[in-house]
C-alpha cells in the first residue's frame, strides 16, 4: 500500500486546529460546539481527499486467474454488448385480396378484424337495399328492451308479414328468446314483427339509433328490410354496424348457431349456408329481396392463423360463390 503522504501545509493546518481547539476550551459553550462541527466537517473533507485514495489502494483484492487457458492479453480488453432494447412485437401481416374482379357484389367489403383495417372495398358508400340484414340493426335495438324468459302473445298483425316466417298462431305464447333466435338463425319475419310490438319501438327509433352507432348513410323504412320505398344502406355502414353486433356476445352466439329448436317444437336452421361448408364460419346474417338480390354479412376465424375477417356483400347474383372467391384470394 502506498503511504499517505502530508503536505507541510497540512500538517501546520492541522496542529493549527489542534491549537484552536485547545484554546476554545476555554471560550464560551455555543462558539466551541460550532467549531466543533466545523472541524469535522474539515476533517471529513481531509479524509475523502487524502485518505480514501490510499486506502482503495489497500484493499483492491487481486485478481486470481485458475484458468491456464485464460487469455490475460485479451480478456479485459474485450468489450461485452448487452442488449437493452425492449423486445418489439412483430408488425402484423397486412392482407391484401387478388382478382377482386371475380367477385360479381355490387358493392362489398373486406376488413381485417384484428388490425381494424379495410383489405380491399368495391363501391362501398354506394346506397342499396338491406333486405334482412336490417334485423342486425333491429335485434341490437330489441335485446335491451326485450326480457328472454318472458312469454309475448303473438300480435294478428304479424301474422300476415311478407318474406319468410316461422308460422306463429294468432294469440300463441312465444318466449323473447325463441323471438330473437328465429329473427337471426332463421331471419323470421313475423318474429321482428312481433318483438317490436312487444317493446312499442318506432321506425323513426330505429334510425336515430343507427346515426348512434356511426351510420351516416343508411335510412331505414321497416324493422324486416323489405323493398319499402326510401330503404337503403351501404357496405361502409353495415360493418359499421357489424363490429358493433359482433360485441354483444348474446347476439354473436346466436348468428353462429346452425340449428335451433323453438318451444313449440319447430325446428330452423340457420340461413347461412357457409356455417355448414367453412368450419372457421362464425356468423352472421344474410339477406334477401327482390330489390336487394342476395346480401351477406359473413365472419371467418381462424385461431391458429390469428385471423378474423368480416365481409359485406351487397347486391351479388351468387354471394357465396362471391365468399369462396374472396377467401381463396385474399393473402
Amino acid at each position: 500500500m502506498s503511504s499517505l503522504k502530508v503536505s507541510p501545509f497540512n500538517n501546520l493546518l492541522i496542529n493549527l486546529l489542534i491549537f484552536i481547539t485547545n484554546l476554545l476550551s476555554l471560550i464560551d459553550f455555543k462558539i466551541r460546539t460550532l467549531f466543533i462541527l466545523f472541524n469535522i466537517t474539515l476533517s471529513a473533507y481531509l479524509l475523502f481527499f487524502y485518505a480514501k485514495p490510499a486506502l482503495d489502494e489497500y484493499y483492491r483484492s487481486p485478481i486470481i486467474i485458475k484458468n491456464e487457458n485464460f487469455d490475460t492479453k485479451t480478456a479485459f480488453n474485450k468489450t461485452e454488448v448487452v442488449e437493452t432494447t425492449p423486445a418489439t412485437i412483430p408488425a402484423r401481416k397486412i392482407y391484401s385480396l387478388n382478382n377482386p374482379q371475380l367477385v360479381k357484389a355490387k358493392s362489398f367489403i373486406v376488413y381485417d378484424v384484428l388490425s381494424s383495417k379495410e383489405v380491399y372495398s368495391l363501391n362501398k358508400d354506394l346506397q342499396l337495399p338491406p333486405a334482412s340484414l336490417v334485423k342486425m340493426l333491429s335485434t341490437m335495438l330489441f335485446i335491451d328492451k326485450i326480457n328472454l324468459k318472458e312469454r309475448y302473445t303473438v300480435s294478428s298483425e304479424c301474422m300476415f308479414v311478407d318474406g319468410q316466417k316461422i308460422g306463429f298462431k294468432n294469440q300463441e305464447k312465444v318466449s323473447g328468446k325463441d323471438l330473437i333466435y328465429s329473427s337471426l338463425v332463421y331471419s323470421a319475419g313475423d318474429s321482428i314483427c312481433n318483438l317490436y310490438k312487444a317493446t312499442k319501438s318506432s321506425i323513426p327509433e330505429l334510425n336515430d339509433f343507427a346515426k348512434t352507432l356511426g351510420m351516416k348513410n343508411s335510412y331505414f323504412t321497416n324493422f324486416i328490410g323489405l323493398d319499402f320505398n326510401g330503404n337503403y344502406t351501404t357496405a361502409e355502414d353495415i360493418l359499421i354496424l357489424s363490429k358493433k353486433f359482433i360485441e354483444n356476445s348474446v347476439l354473436n352466439e346466436i348468428v353462429a348457431t346452425k340449428s335451433y329448436t323453438l318451444e313449440n317444437k319447430k325446428f330452423i336452421l340457420n340461413t347461412n349456408k357457409m356455417l355448414f361448408e367453412e368450419k372457421r364460419t362464425v356468423g352472421i346474417k344474410t339477406g334477401t329481396t327482390e330489390g336487394a338480390n342476395q346480401n351477406l354479412v359473413y365472419r371467418i376465424k381462424d385461431k391458429e392463423k390469428d385471423e378474423d375477417f368480416i365481409i359485406v356483400i351487397l347486391n351479388s347474383s351468387d354471394r357465396y360463390s362471391d365468399i369462396k372467391n374472396i377467401l381463396k384470394n385474399l393473402n
